[in-house]
C-alpha cells in the first residue's frame, strides 16, 4: 500500500518497432534520483527506449519515515513493482523490461532480476556482489552485461567476477554467460566521459540483442 515515487521519460509518441524501457536503481541508499537532464535519458530515447527512475522505500527526499521503511527484501519487491507497472500500465512487453543499477544498487537490481519474472535483461555497473538473505528463483532467460573498473577497491575485479559466476550458478544452463567490460584507469566511480560513452553503448547492444 505504499506509493513509490518515480520519473518516467516516455517517447514523443512517434512509431517505435520495439519499444523498451529502462528501470533505474539508483546509487546509494539514503540518496534520490532527481528529475534533471541526464545524458544517458536522452542517448535511451533517441534509440527507442523509455526511461523509469525509481525512488525506492529508503530514498531520501520523501520525509524520514519513508527514509527508514522497509529492509532489502522489501526494496526488491520495489524494484520489482517497477517492472510491473512498466508491462501492466505502460504496457511495455516484458521482455523489453531492462533492469539497471550502480554499485550496491546494482545488487538491488540483480536481486529482482533473479526472481523469476519476466525481464529483457540487466545491466550492473561497478556490481558489489549479491544480497544476503534474498533467495533467488531463475526461471525464465536473460542477459546481463557487467561494467566494472580495474582499479576498483570496494570490489576488486576478480571478487566480482567470482561473485557474480556464482550468483547465476543456480540458473545452470538458463541464462547467457554474463559479459564483461572492464575499464582500465577507473575505480568503483567512473569518471571518464568515453567509459560511461561504452556503458550506454553495451547497454543499447544488449538491448538489441547484440
Amino acid at each position: 500500500g505504499t506509493a513509490l515515487p518515480a520519473y518516467y521519460w516516455r517517447l514523443d509518441g512517434s512509431a517505435v518497432s520495439r519499444r523498451s524501457i529502462l528501470i533505474v536503481v539508483h546509487g546509494g541508499l539514503h540518496t534520490q534520483t532527481f528529475p534533471t537532464w541526464e545524458a544517458y535519458v536522452k542517448v535511451m530515447l533517441d534509440r527507442g527506449c523509455e526511461v523509469l527512475a525509481l525512488n525506492y522505500r529508503g530514498s531520501s527526499g520523501y520525509g524520514q519515515g519513508f527514509e527508514k521503511m522497509g529492509g532489502e527484501a522489501e526494496r526488491v519487491q520495489n524494484v520489482l513493482a517497477a517492472r510491473d507497472y512498466a508491462v501492466d500500465v505502460l504496457g511495455v512487453p516484458p521482455g523489453r523490461v531492462f533492469l539497471t543499477g550502480l554499485s550496491h544498487r546494482a545488487s538491488l537490481a540483480a536481486a529482482a532480476a533473479a526472481q523469476g519474472e519476466e525481464i529483457g535483461g540487466l545491466i550492473l555497473v561497478s556490481w558489489v556482489g549479491p544480497i544476503k538473505g534474498v533467495q533467488s528463483r531463475f526461471t525464465k532467460p536473460f542477459r546481463i552485461i557487467a561494467f566494472h573498473g580495474r582499479l576498483d577497491a570496494a570490489a576488486p575485479e576478480n571478487q566480482e567476477r567470482v561473485a557474480l559466476a556464482q550468483f547465476v550458478r543456480p540458473a545452470g544452463g538458463l541464462l547467457p554467460k554474463p559479459q564483461w567490460r572492464v575499464f582500465n584507469g577507473e575505480g568503483h566511480f567512473f569518471y571518464r566521459t568515453e567509459s560511461w560513452a561504452e556503458v550506454y553503448w553495451g547497454t543499447i547492444r544488449l538491448m538489441e540483442g547484440k
